[in-house]
């Protein structure tokens, strides 16, 4: 099987499926991020710094940053990752 790669760059895209959250709103946070680190412009974000900032442990979205090169362009949504988690068992709604 190959090895699967993480990141060490966070992306909007990334915090966007973390969160919940627009696009608009990752890349808002990737920039106060960056101005409460003192980061130029130019730097990049690492998604430690982003778990620090965000007090979120590093351990619970490990999974969440994969490669995006195995998915190119695409949000990583649950059921996409290679273990993906249960779907709860329940009845379909009733139409009455």
């Amino acid at each position: 099987m190959k090895a699967r790669l993480t990141r060490i760059c966070i992306y909007p895209k990334d915090i966007q499926l973390i969160t919940g959250k627009s696009e608009r709103y990752s890349r808002d946070l990737i920039l106060n991020i960056k101005s409460s680190l003192n980061k130029p412009e130019h730097q990049f974000l690492t998604v430690l710094e982003s778990c620090t900032y965000m007090g979120i442990p590093y351990e619970s979205i490990r999974e969440l940053i994969v490669n995006e090169s195995c998915f190119p362009g695409a949000v990583l949504w649950p059921f996409l990752l290679p273990n993906p988690p249960p779907l709860p068992e329940t009845e379909p709604p009733s139409l009455r």
